[in-house]
């Protein structure tokens, strides 16, 4: 071993000469050597020496001075404990205890080791100061040896004494990370050799050590009593995002010196860069930030020739209204400085005065004397501090960072601008006060910065949230300490600011020379209409590249839509009530109006070149003007098979694979590198307009008509997870995240989350007025920073505790969950579960499911064939650690009026899902292959399963809806086609009816027996092969007239949306008979709202009903199987599930369908034989 260390001789002299003692990673070694590192775990007593023993004689030859003992490092999660959890069962291991110094007690010296000899035998041993007993030193009595000597005359060896440094601090639990309500409880830790020292009052710390007994003096009369304290084996800062600090490291100089290489010749641009980094929630604001970042780092001291002392930290006070972003950065800045916020105070301590850290909370009506003190801090940069004999003079390196809201009126920024001396100033004023109604206002401006102090004028100045630096990066940049050299002004300077002066002049015309940017507030504000994102669709991407060739949507003829119409009425009328429909349809073809509102309608298609006659009104009427909750009416959910990979099968796995895979693809659309969706043999291309809308996406509920936000996706790449209904900000680059580094992001966001609160996610449940009314409440109490994170996010990640099993259990979940622990009106929620299940919510406004499931496949099927890549699963835990971006708790403020609102939306989201029913019906008698083999479409012939169980269920039949998309054409959503039909109707009839020959006895016969007994029926009663046909001729007929309606829709020339957009023509005044028809009504009165969606990687799917009385179907048709999702409002309480029933109906029918195919298969065989 010792050749083998050899080599490494100059690197441990190096690190020894560091660090005081070797640190021992714990789950590296538990990957290593689990045997012993479990051995160490659970008695640490017995195993640390051993392993200290075992370094000092691996090193001896190779280093000279031995190093002092093992630091334990990087517990396993299992093992961190908080300090109120703390119980007597926890002192037999290693653990480690997360914490804030509150108290440094003094240094001692402690007397570790004594040895002793016999001066009879000459016997020596030692004897060790044991902390559980106040370190006190037992002196033996007599000789130990084990021999007949019993000699009491020992004596001490001199010289023999091992001493150490000692010193004790209190230990408590970070308030934020406890409940509401919660007291944080502290504990003593005692810190040994080179932990004394280590860290300062108001440092938040891990500490990793063994809890122990230590008794207190023993008083005779008085009852015994013990105390529990941590004996430390390491201790390590940390910051309050849960990182690890580091001194400036090799690695860290490298990456300064690598980025600064990198932006040699543009240095303002690297700047720019770091700025951007400075709380990148917050949008815009380039002023601010840079003044914030020049406050937090500081500048240098200067001592002149007589001894003055000029300070070189700055201090700064930020005004402004509320609303503005003054407490986001408050709070960006004390997270780069640990320590911000603390003072100091002499506290007693068992008969000695100590200095303990405490923090300055309230600075408002403070007294004369307080504010002497903070400003000796502020000016002098010390801290006097005399009380108890404890005189002593602080060194403080203090910079005090304030905010504050203007009095009795708007601040104004002009009277800070102007200045009689430099007439620039008033020129800025005077341009900022023209422009200031603008919602552009500030564009001009930041690009004559951009062009007066950018290299590249082409770049965007300003990319929001693009967080290049890491958090370590920044707080170490914050919180090293700056040379002692004074600062020069390089001469590269001289340029710039030659350039500044000539900006005033340039501002004037900024305006004009300014071009607009695609995301002009880093968002776009979506009203339904789709041409107003059109420049988004650039022809040069690949995923856009057919958008401009794409056919139009068509204008079906009024003949056509009138005679398909009465079609599809006739299985819904009586005989009379035709007569009077076909009468009303044949005035409205041939009278005036008809004819008027068709040219209405063909001249708005004209006016509308490069959109859809209908897009705008589809989105609005449809979806964003509607008041009722989204997550009832509007979302759809997907549910995902299990995993078949090990690695991602736990809630953490799935979730970390998830994301990936989402990165892949989302990074896809938004560099518009995405191949476009085709359709057929024929490779038909898509309208990919949906796709803008599916990442970095969010309704935004408003008083009477939504809208809809896209951001930026170029300057957006965070994702936001939710967990405890909590949300938690994940910070990362252009780079995707690979696999490790979510399950240790995931992982932490599982350790930190704490308990259950109340969440503003369940008000996205709400009804959208109450909604618009709520959210309006939280960005008055101060939340616009953090709804714009949740909403600008590429997506949202729910972690449930919920652990479903069933299908309907999970289908259940992932439609509507709990209402707590989600946000509706973000377009993707991936949902994963306690055990490992997932699936996806969608929320329905801008795009269609099939362009939701594009997306799914990609995931799914790459991650089952491993086609995507997951990213490096090789590095170490330190290099694992060091490539971890930010995660950000965001915090919402909660009013007495928004926690109100939040209990009145729980009891309505509770209530609504009690009176919901929905149930999964999984058939597996046949699939798709059988049904082929029926020479019958499986979509259609699933359909005419579901007619004949909804006139099971209803007797009669009803008006059903199937989605046909239209993407064909540009800016196409959805057709409907109408599934009852004429033919259905009568397939359905007949299978209802007696039949001449009981059917129970036929279901019997048909077995082993069956083609004798179908050839012996034959023979003596013809009538029931005619029976059995005359079933399977209108079950195919039925079938194929729902395809026919399916090529007219996918055509867009089915009657729905034609006569949507006839009735929307009519002007104040205008009516018409065939829109006053009841049976208008009672034919778009879906009873029955249906789709088809199957993938072998999807285990179900579904959303809601459509009106009240009617059943929401989403089924998919596998090869050997068909699966329905059935959701309804539930029945009278006492009454059978209306869903559940509906599927068992579904399987009968599609058992009795079976029968009889099979039957007049066999018929028709019999009959050629």
């Amino acid at each position: 071993m010792d050749e083998r260390l050899t080599q490494y001789k100059p690197a441990l002299t190096a690190y020894f000469d560091i660090h005081p003692g070797p640190e021992v990673d714990i789950q590296i070694l538990l990957s290593r050597c689990p045997q012993f590192a479990t051995l160490l775990i659970q008695n640490p007593t017995m195993c640390l020496p051993v392993l200290e023993s075992a370094f000092a004689q691996g090193l001896s030859t190779t280093v000279s001075s031995s190093p002092q003992q093992l630091q334990l490092t990087n517990v396993p999660p299992c093992l961190k404990k908080r300090v109120s959890a703390l119980r007597s069962k926890e002192a037999v291991g290693l653990m480690g205890v997360e914490g804030t110094v509150v108290r440094i007690g003094m240094t001692r010296m402690l007397e570790k080791v004594r040895q002793f000899e016999c001066a009879k035998c000459n016997t020596t041993w030692e004897v060790t100061s044991k902390p559980e007993e106040q370190n006190r030193m037992v002196v033996p009595r007599a000789c130990i040896s084990r021999g007949a000597c019993k000699s009491t005359n020992i004596r001490e060896i001199k010289g023999s004494k091992k001493c150490v440094d000692y010193q004790t601090i209190k230990l408590q639990e970070q308030v934020s990370k406890l409940g509401v309500g919660s007291i944080p409880r502290s504990i003593m830790v005692i810190l040994e050799g080179a932990l004394v020292d280590s860290v300062k009052a108001g440092d938040d710390v891990v500490v990793v050590g063994t809890l122990i007994k230590c008794w207190k003096p023993v008083i005779k009369d008085v009852r015994c009593d013990l105390e529990t304290v941590i004996q430390a084996s390491s201790i390590r800062l940390k910051n309050v995002n849960g990182a690890a600090r580091a001194m400036v490291t090799d690695d860290l100089r490298r990456e300064f010196d690598q980025f600064w290489h990198a932006h040699h010749d543009t240095p303002l641009a690297g700047r720019d860069v770091i700025l951007s980094s400075i709380c990148p929630q917050v949008y815009g604001l380039f002023i601010v930030k840079l003044a914030v970042a020049l406050t937090v780092i500081g500048g240098c001291a200067y001592v002149d020739d007589r001894g003055m002392k000029t300070r070189g930290d700055s201090h700064m006070l930020l005004i402004g209204d509320p609303g503005t972003g003054k407490s986001q950065f408050l709070r960006f800045t004390a997270e780069l400085s640990p320590r911000a916020g603390l003072t100091c105070t002499a506290v007693k301590d068992g008969g000695e005065w100590m200095l303990e850290a405490g923090a300055l909370v309230l600075a408002d009506s403070i007294t004369s004397h307080d504010r002497a003190s903070i400003h000796e801090a502020m000016e002098q940069q010390t801290l006097s501090v005399a009380k108890a004999g404890l005189v002593c003079q602080l060194n403080t390196r203090t910079t005090v960072f304030a905010v504050t809201n203007p009095k009795g009126r708007r601040f104004d920024i002009i009277l800070v601008l102007l200045d009689t001396v430099h007439k620039e100033d008033a020129v800025v004023a005077v341009y900022i006060t023209e422009t200031s109604k603008s919602a552009d206002s500030m564009l001009g401006y930041e690009s004559v910065l951009h062009k007066s102090f950018s290299a590249d004028p082409t770049t965007e100045y300003y990319q929001h949230e693009h967080v290049i630096l890491n958090h370590l990066v920044l707080t170490e940049l914050a919180t090293t300490p700056p040379p002692s050299t004074s600062p020069r002004n390089p001469s590269t300077a001289a340029p710039v600011s030659q350039q500044h002066t000539h900006i005033s002049s340039q501002v004037v015309n900024a305006k004009q020379e300014d071009p607009m940017t695609s995301y002009p507030n880093g968002f776009r504000e979506c009203w339904g209409d789709y041409r107003e994102e059109e420049d988004l669709e650039v022809a040069s991407q690949q995923l856009y590249k057919h958008q401009k060739s794409l056919p139009k949507l068509p204008v079906p003829s009024l003949a056509d839509t009138c005679a398909l119409y009465l079609q599809t009425v006739r299985p819904l009328t009586t005989d009379a009530e035709f007569v009077a429909t076909k009468a009303a349809v044949e005035a409205f073809l041939k009278g005036p109006l008809g004819p008027v509102l068709q040219k209405r309608l063909e001249a708005r298609a004209a006016s509308r070149p490069n959109s859809s006659y209908l897009a705008e009104w589809w989105n609005t009427l449809g979806y964003l003007h509607v008041r009722d909750p989204v997550v009832f009416n509007v979302s759809y959910f997907f549910h995902f098979s299990d995993s078949v990979h090990l690695a991602q099968r736990s809630q953490v796995g799935r979730a970390a694979s998830l994301l990936v895979a989402s990165m892949a693809f989302r990074n896809q659309v938004a560099s518009g590198t995405r191949p476009p969706e085709t359709l057929g043999k024929g490779q038909t291309p898509l309208c990919s307009t949906a796709y803008k809308y599916m990442f970095n996406a969010c309704r935004i509920p408003r008083r009477d008509a939504d809208s809809y936000r896209i951001y930026d996706p170029s300057t957006h790449h965070h994702v936001v997870v939710m967990r405890h209904n909590k949300f938690f900000k994940v910070h990362q680059g252009p780079t995707p995240l690979s696999f490790l580094e979510w399950t240790s992001i995931l992982t932490h966001i599982l350790d930190v989350a704490g308990s259950i609160e109340s969440s503003v996610g369940v008000l996205s449940s709400e009804n959208r007025d109450v909604w618009a009314d709520a959210r309006t409440q939280l960005l008055a109490d101060g939340n616009a920073a953090t709804l714009r994170d949740i909403e600008s996010a590429v997506l949202l990640l729910c972690l449930d505790d919920d652990a479903p099993t069933s299908r309907t259990d999970v289908s259940r979940a992932l439609w509507h969950g709990n209402g707590r622990n989600r946000f509706y009106d973000k377009c993707i929620q991936l949902v994963v579960f306690g055990n490992g299940k997932a699936g996806l919510l969608a929320e329905h406004s801008m795009l269609d499911g099939m362009a939701m499931s594009v997306y799914a496949d990609f995931i799914l099927t790459g991650l089952h064939k491993q086609t995507i890549d997951l990213g490096d699963t090789t590095l170490t835990h330190a290099a694992l650690v060091a490539r971890l971006p930010a995660v950000t708790p965001l915090k919402v403020h909660m009013s007495a009026a928004t926690l109100q609102a939040i209990a009145s939306a729980e009891r309505t989201f509770d209530a609504t899902v009690a009176g919901h029913d929905v149930h999964v019906e999984s058939f597996f008698g046949y699939g798709n292959h059988a049904i082929k083999s029926f020479q019958c479409s499986p979509d259609a012939f699933v359909q005419m399963a579901i007619q004949l169980a909804g006139r099971k269920h209803w007797g009669k039949s009803v008006a059903t809806y199937e989605a046909s998309q239209v993407r064909v054409f540009l800016h196409g959503r959805t057709e409907t086609t109408r599934s009852c039909s004429s033919a259905s109707h009568a397939f359905a009839n007949i299978m209802v009816q007696t039949s001449p020959v009981d059917q129970l006895s036929v279901k019997v016969t048909l077995g082993l027996f069956y083609p004798l007994f179908i050839f012996g029926f034959y023979c003596l009663n013809n009538k029931q092969y005619c029976f059995f046909t005359a079933q399977a001729g209108l079950c195919r007929d039925a079938c194929n007239a729902h395809v026919k309606y399916m090529k007219i829709a996918a055509q867009s020339k089915g009657v729905d949306r034609h006569l949507l957009g006839l009735r929307l023509c009519l002007q104040p005044g205008e009516s018409a008979a065939l829109f006053d028809d009841p049976v208008f009504a009672r034919s778009k009165y879906w009873q029955i709202s249906t789709s088809h969606l199957t993938h072998d990687l999807f285990d179900g799917w579904g959303w809601g009903e459509v009106v009240p009385d009617g059943v929401g179907i989403a089924y998919s048709i596998k090869k050997n199987s068909v699966h329905f999702n059935i959701a309804c409002r539930k029945s009278i309480e006492g009454q059978p599930s209306v869903a559940r029933s509906f599927g068992h109906l579904l399987e009968e029918s599609l058992l009795e369908m079976r029968h009889v195919m099979e039957a007049d298969q066999a018929l028709k065989l019999t009959a050629k034989l």
